[in-house]
């Protein structure tokens, strides 16, 4: 507390110096890779939202998590099936970066740094977060963006200590027929895994979390994820051209736009993964993996998969009917990958074409898109889609309308297939997945309203069945998911509710019914007459909820969530309250989390046998400069 107090005058100090700086212009903006589009963001120098501490719930709010910051996390939101080279495996640890695929970048005309430290006194088994920012404009449109973040945290369990790192470099260069855009990125999770409370009811009543009995004393995990990914473009035959206004403006955007044509050019998309995981027991205990009998010594087991991902495409020159831009592209998906468990190795390769066609008029935009596998590994697969999407309303309102049609087909990735180790062996033969679905998105930007429903249609869905083993469900499945986000302002109260609901037919996949958020808070703005200053203020709460479901259980060996039948997840009303200033170019927050995980510890399970965090004190600063 003494280190809040420091900080809370050091703020307030602020308010003595003459006149209010503001801050200077700065954009964020994501660049797709897959289609070059240009998405504009909000900026996050902004007051509101800074007591989202924690890297998961700060980007959704319904996660099947193990009750500790860096460890593994899957959405409690359908999930369209993944592609035959992204295993399963590395699903858990994807949630920590929203940059696969797309890039962000934070452009300004001079330096721009953004530095936030979180922490909770020595009482916070949550530990200290550390994150920085260090973006600038180079010369001809350039750009260098770099992201790093540092969690360390006892964890309020047994056993279950961890520290994650995160470091990301992002780079544009522009010539005048030749550019880059590229990514580089190294995430380290290093974790105790206890494998939960062996008696779910010692949470009840107990003071001291940390000396619960777990089942597992001795485990650790080691995962690490690089990713190295790009687009360069390459100007055959140039021509001067216009900017042509992208009309798909996505919800949570201000503005989204295409490049300009030059004229007959090629693309490739490139994209290196490297995924490690090293899973170690010292003291395995009986009975606790499902496919070990006897007694099982100590043990360690390692996998590595590699793939090297490309597309190459041809862009020819952007035809216009009446005015009315239509852009072509077709190319070839060559794709090479490596996998190796213990000291076996395997590695196969794949040939896919695909083609791309957009059709962009004043106010809508239709793309249809097609891929297919035509040789080598996971030959046959396939991914075909179209999209209409119109803007209504006045110019750059961010009304819209989108209609999304999709079908693919992948096969199982090679960890599915085969997977051999020190208590999980597995050889599957399955059939390719395939997955049909509608998507109807309406966003009412001025309105501060969202809408969103989709439809899918699964056969031969994959999943982790009872034993932690990989299953293939029989037939066909149904899924539905609706989706309602809502602004409200009224004066100095400030509200953002999200509700989604969801139904499958399929007991396969794991769902709770209805899921809602919202964050409620009154906002002011003090200004000082004899400096000139102004200083922000917010109070208020976040408050999330889900319906109990038969949710999933985690296999610590494999990283893997997978079907359980014993306990209930849901029905836990997770509130947090907290308070905010801003003074110039400062922010600081102090938040008490999970309110009632103390009265209520007989809900306050994520996952079949792991809690979510106890009742707990944050606070955090953020400062960012611009030179």
């Amino acid at each position: 507390m003494r280190i809040l107090a420091a900080l809370l005058l050091a703020i307030l100090s602020f308010l003595t110096s003459p006149g209010q700086t503001p801050d200077r212009v700065v954009t964020k903006e994501h660049i797709s890779l897959t289609s070059v589009r240009i998405q504009n963001l909000a900026v996050d120098t902004t007051l509101p939202g800074s007591q989202n501490h924690n890297p998961l719930y700060s980007g959704f709010y319904s996660w099947t998590e193990l009750g500790n910051s860096g460890m593994p996390a899957v959405r409690n939101r359908f999930s369209l099936i993944r592609d035959a080279l992204m295993p399963n495996a590395m699903q858990g640890y994807e949630s920590y970066s929203d940059q696969t695929d797309r890039l962000t970048f934070y452009r300004a005309k001079s330096p721009f740094t953004l530095v936030n430290y979180n922490s909770g006194g020595t009482q916070d088994k949550h530990g200290q977060t550390i994150r920085g920012l260090y973006a600038r404009d180079l010369k001809k449109e350039g750009n260098l963006t770099v992201f790093g973040t540092y969690i360390n945290s006892d964890g309020h369990y047994s056993a279950q200590k961890s520290n994650t790192s995160v470091i990301q470099a992002n780079y544009i260069l522009k010539r005048e027929n030749y550019s880059l855009v590229a990514g580089v990125s190294r995430q380290k999770f290093n974790s105790g895994e206890n494998g939960g409370l062996r008696d779910d009811n010692s949470l009840v009543g107990s003071a001291f979390t940390s000396t619960l009995p777990v089942k597992l004393s001795s485990a650790t995990s080691n995962t690490g994820l690089l990713s190295i990914q790009g687009l360069q473009t390459g100007f055959i035959r140039m021509k001067k051209d216009t900017a042509v206004r992208d009309t798909l403006l996505p919800p949570d955007s201000t503005q989204s736009a295409k490049p300009a044509s030059k004229g007959l050019h090629w693309e490739h998309q490139f994209a290196i993964r490297n995924f490690t995981r090293k899973y170690a027991d010292e003291s395995p205990p009986a009975g606790f993996y499902p496919m070990v009998s006897g007694v099982l010594e100590d043990f360690a087991d390692s996998l590595q998969f590699t793939t090297f991902s490309n597309e190459l495409r041809f862009v020819p020159d952007t035809i216009r009917i009446m005015g009315n831009a239509i852009a072509v592209k077709a190319g070839l998906n060559p794709d090479i990958f490596r996998y190796k468990y213990q000291d076996t190795v395997f590695s196969g390769f794949r040939l896919g074409v695909g083609g791309e066609m957009d059709f962009q008029f004043r106010k809508s935009l239709f793309n249809i898109h097609g891929n297919w596998i035509l040789a080598g590994f996971s030959a046959g697969d396939y991914v075909f889609g179209a999209t209409w999407a119109r803007s209504f309303g006045q110019e750059l309102s961010g009304n819209q309308l989108a209609l999304k049609l999709y079908s693919q087909g992948s096969s199982p990735d090679p960890l599915i297939i085969n997977y051999n180790s020190a208590v999980y062996t597995w050889n599957n033969l399955f059939l390719r997945q395939h997955e049909t679905g509608v998507d109807i998105d309406l966003s009412l930007a001025k309105a501060g309203l969202g809408i969103s429903l989709m439809l899918v249609l699964d056969k031969n869905r994959i999943y982790f069945n009872d034993m932690a083993m990989p299953a293939q469900a029989p037939g066909s499945m149904l899924t539905g998911v609706l989706e309602v986000s809502k602004h409200l302002k009224a004066g100095p109260f400030r509200s953002d509710i999200s509700l989604m609901a969801q139904y499958t037919t399929s007991d396969y996949i794991r769902l709770p019914l209805a899921s809602a958020f919202t964050t409620a808070y009154m906002h002011h703005d003090i200004h000082f007459k004899t400096t000139g200053g102004m200083l922000e203020l917010e109070y208020g709460l976040d408050f999330r909820y889900n319906t109990p479901f038969t949710g999933y259980s985690y296999m610590p060996a494999t990283g893997n969530f997978y079907l359980q039948n014993s306990v209930s997840m849901g029905n836990y009303p997770w509130l947090d309250f907290f308070a905010q200033i801003k003074v110039k170019r400062t922010r600081l927050f102090v938040e008490w989390c999970h309110t009632f995980s103390g009265i209520l510890a007989e809900n306050s399970f994520s996952a079949a046998h792991y809690p979510y965090m106890r009742p707990h004190l944050k606070y955090g600063v953020y400062w960012h400069f611009y030179d």
